[in-house]
């Protein structure tokens, strides 16, 4: 099987009809793998190619995605729905400070005040916690002062203080910094998965074409990670021929001897845009 994989034809029922055998380069020696975990799918050990993405990486960015959308609409989209029914229902009361905070972050300190008051259409106390600006939190933090309150009284968990903007203008930068994270990391989600699809239709549709090392060479970065470059060719089925370099981070071929020129190589190949050496 791995023999005739190496041949320049394609399986029936693996990789799509059979192609016309291309004109084949003089090559020597051993067959060299650009990813050595090729040698498994050239030998029919396994159905997928390396450096390509899996199903489940899909499935995680897609649950990563739906939970973000869940957190930006129930976070964002929903108090700032909130802010409007208090500026259009909301009723106002006086309630007093019971407590408060101040909060060390890495680059900055917040301000939050626990306060209390009674809402008389339900008949209950009501307490909540809210961040406030510096000159807000300086004139409040007293325990027992008096803030001004504005709450819904169909539902008084939904209140703020009356005179602060900070939890508005914090959601506000919020909902915009959540939005454009989201979008590009669905624009990341829908590069993957496209990738996925290509890769699968290489597959499906590929042919195994066998190819020619013009050039191998490495180099070692800054992080001790070797870095590998081949120079190859090919030719289509149709005869045409095709020179490609492709480089990647390989420190599997450290202490390895790497390909000469002249040592084969094998090309999946679909079309001339969309191949892979393996």
């Amino acid at each position: 099987c791995g023999a005739d994989r190496a041949s320049g034809i394609a399986q029936p029922g693996e990789l799509g009809a059979a192609a016309v055998r291309p004109p084949q380069p003089e090559t020597t020696g051993e067959m060299f793998f650009f990813h050595p975990k090729n040698e498994r799918f050239l030998a029919g050990k396994t159905k997928r190619i390396a450096a390509t993405v899996n199903g489940w990486i899909i499935g995680v960015l897609l649950l990563v995605l739906v939970v973000g959308l869940f957190i930006f609409f129930g976070v964002g989209v929903v108090g700032l729905v909130n802010d409007i029914k208090l500026d259009q229902n909301g009723v106002e009361t006086t309630g007093r400070v019971i407590d408060s905070e101040e909060r060390e972050g890495d680059d900055s300190t917040s301000y939050y005040i626990e306060y209390e008051f009674r809402a008389v259409e339900k008949d209950r106390k009501v307490t909540a916690e809210k961040q406030v600006s510096w000159s807000n939190y300086s004139r409040w933090r007293e325990k027992g002062s008096s803030v001004r309150v504005r709450y819904l009284p169909s539902n008084p968990s939904v209140n703020e203080l009356v005179g602060d903007n900070t939890v508005d203008n914090n959601r506000t930068v919020g909902i915009i910094v959540g939005f454009i994270v989201l979008v590009v990391f669905g624009l990341i989600t829908l590069a993957v998965f496209n990738s996925y699809l290509r890769s699968r239709e290489l597959l499906r549709k590929g042919t195994l074409i066998k190819g020619e090392v013009l050039s191998c060479s490495s180099h070692e970065d800054s992080d001790d990670d070797l870095h590998i470059t081949l120079r190859f060719r090919f030719f289509t089925p149709a005869g045409k021929e095709i020179t490609k370099t492709e480089s990647r981070m390989a420190n599997e071929f450290k202490n390895t001897p790497l390909a000469r020129p002249g040592n084969p190589v094998t090309i999946l190949f679909l079309n001339e845009k969309r191949y892979r050496v393996l």
